[in-house]
């Protein structure tokens, strides 16, 4: 997996939604991103039918997560994050299509797992790139690595390695929580404790990569570590509240887990904004 990245921050009169994030994760030629990749001169103007972000979203988020930095007052990491989702994402809803992708990843994600401990893998996309067989036998992060990088392969933003980097980490987690795990025969638990970390290592992943710097550059250089984790417990616990309250059996199959995630993030980020002044 690739190192985790900051972006220098995500500019204004981008789209806040890319005509990326519906798509399958697949990022087309020459779109309008926000993801800070280095390869964005030349792009072409943002559709008329897009809600362009403002000059200077993150501003009134900035001033309160440096604030949070400096001293680690907690109702200012709570305000900051209001306002990131509320300003700098134009609220729940639209930050929850934002973050499309991570919806699409989990929902990948998840139907590989339940495919492959069941020993019926699809053929298809992007399962065709993988042979369960052959990672009989490989260890736990030969056979980590091959999920990812057939279920979120790298495509050359800042999202992707971020999310593959979540992956990683929600898998990690399992494996150390409990021991002797075999990836490619997971139970439902298991496999729903994977998505859970994963959509919300996912969201703090987003949120690191337009803020992460300002908690680093302005917290006491012996703390900056600590603030930046604790910001991460914030937003990771907030995501994990939801998910485990609107988890039930009959909303886990493959192809209704998208929506259970879709309504985790909202309601998620609602509450984050709910904090916003």
């Amino acid at each position: 997996m690739g190192t985790s990245q900051s972006s220098k921050g995500a500019p204004g009169n981008v789209p806040l939604v890319p005509p990326w994030a519906d798509d399958d994760g697949k990022k087309k030629p020459n779109q309008p991103d926000d993801s800070n990749t280095g390869n964005n001169n030349k792009e072409p103007s943002p559709s008329k039918d897009l809600q362009i972000a403002p000059s200077g979203r993150f501003r009134g988020a900035r001033t309160n997560i440096n604030s949070f930095a400096k001293n680690g007052d907690k109702e200012k990491l709570r305000r900051g994050v209001g306002q990131y989702i509320k300003t700098g994402y134009g609220g729940a809803k639209t930050a929850a299509k934002r973050l499309n992708r991570t919806i699409n990843t989990a929902g990948v994600l998840y139907d590989f797992l339940s495919s492959i401990s069941t020993g019926q893998t699809s053929t298809g996309e992007p399962f065709q790139d993988i042979d369960a067989n052959a990672l009989v036998g490989k260890d736990e992060d030969e056979i980590a690595d091959a999920i990812i990088n057939a279920v979120r392969p790298i495509d050359g933003d800042l999202d992707s390695e971020a999310s593959q980097n979540s992956i990683k980490e929600a898998f990690s987690e399992l494996l150390e929580k409990e021991d002797n795990t075999d990836l490619l025969n997971l139970t439902d638990d298991q496999r729903l404790f994977v998505i859970e970390k994963f959509i919300a290592n996912d969201v703090f992943a987003r949120f690191n990569l337009d803020m992460g710097k300002s908690i680093l550059n302005n917290a006491p250089t012996n703390v900056a570590a600590s603030r930046l984790k604790e910001a991460k417990d914030y937003i990771r616990e907030s995501v994990y509240t939801k998910f485990r309250e609107k988890i039930t059996k009959d909303r886990t199959s493959p192809s209704s887990i998208r929506n259970l995630i879709q309504d985790v993030l909202t309601e998620a980020f609602e509450i984050f904004e709910s904090y916003a002044q």
